[in-house]
């Protein structure tokens, strides 16, 4: 048979399929196309490294299709990750088993080889590796869920499932979208010569739909592994918030190599481990570069008035 006919004898047959369920099922809801979005209030998947991913963001316009992904998702991070690029994209075996790459200008290539979308529009699965730049993405974890209205041809085909009841998530996982952060630590210096130099910056950004409490737990641990500090503190994100966070009331640290750690715990049990390294030098080290600069002038000045002087001698001759 002719492919041309081919394809038209499947369409036939899918609109077919949808008349007879109609009207076999009339209380089945049926939105399910070959085109499908990702649904605003589940949209976000975990990366170990980047942090949340928005599957849905402003102007990314994510379609999921029988071929593939396109569009653009967003990484507070790192920014835009293009679905579908002229030398990639992630393709789609028609029965949501997906392959091939999406690209970050920042971090490179990502491998979706073994996501999954499964019957009841749920995107399942790790993309990438935990040795890569972008380390991996976490679809099926207890606290991220992406789903979509897309549905495998063969779900389509038959048509005779109530979606109504199987795609309602719970009321617990609607409770987890509403709390949802974006968090990032940095120090400012990593090079200090007291402890009370250390200025971190913790940026907070509420990715879901309601203020978000916060626990944070600042730890210090020298090079042996030992913690030589601890504090808690808490805060309450509605949109965006930065924490400055001092360590003026930390006994004084010898010289060395330390790690700030920050453990942090919020919507009960989403749970999130920053580090950032940092090292106590020896204050008269840093002051080295700055004694040679100030002693330049005053050696340079007196040759400089001995070579004028010379000159005019010179002359006078």
């Amino acid at each position: 048979m002719i492919p041309s006919i081919q394809m038209n004898v499947r369409k036939i047959k899918y609109i077919i399929g949808i008349i007879l369920t109609i009207l076999i099922f009339p209380n089945v809801v049926f939105a399910l196309g070959t085109e499908g979005t990702i649904d605003e209030n589940y949209r976000y998947a975990w990366g170990e490294k980047i942090g949340w991913v928005n599957f849905k963001p402003t102007n990314g316009n994510v379609k999921v299709t029988d071929e593939g992904l396109t569009g653009y998702a967003w990484s507070a991070n790192y920014g835009w990750i293009n679905l579908s690029p002229a030398t990639g994209g992630i393709v789609n075996d028609g029965e949501g088993n997906l392959s091939g790459h999406a690209w970050n200008d920042n971090l490179g290539w990502m491998d979706f080889s073994g996501i999954t979308i499964d019957d009841n529009g749920h995107i399942l699965g790790v993309a990438g590796s935990a040795d890569s730049t972008f380390g991996r993405i976490v679809f099926t974890c207890e606290n991220c869920n992406v789903i979509t209205d897309w549905r495998p041809e063969s779900i389509r085909a038959t048509a005779s499932k109530d979606i109504s009841k199987t795609d309602n998530p719970t009321n617990e996982d609607d409770n987890r979208v509403k709390q949802l952060l974006d968090i990032t630590l940095n120090i400012q210096e990593n090079k200090i010569t007291t402890i009370k130099d250390l200025i971190a910056t913790v940026t907070l950004t509420n990715i879901g739909t309601e203020p978000t409490p916060i626990i944070f737990t600042y730890s210090i641990i020298n090079e042996s592994g030992k913690e030589v500090y601890t504090s808690i503190d808490e805060t309450t994100v509605e949109t965006e918030k930065t924490v400055i966070k001092t360590f003026e009331d930390v006994n004084e640290l010898s010289i060395g190599k330390y790690t700030l750690v920050l453990n942090t715990l919020y919507n009960t049990d989403i749970e999130n481990r920053f580090t950032q390294d940092f090292e106590i030098i020896n204050e008269s080290k840093t002051w080295n570069w700055w004694w040679l600069l100030l002693l330049i002038p005053v050696i340079l000045i007196p040759i400089l008035i001995h070579v004028k002087k010379n000159n005019k001698k010179i002359k006078a001759i």
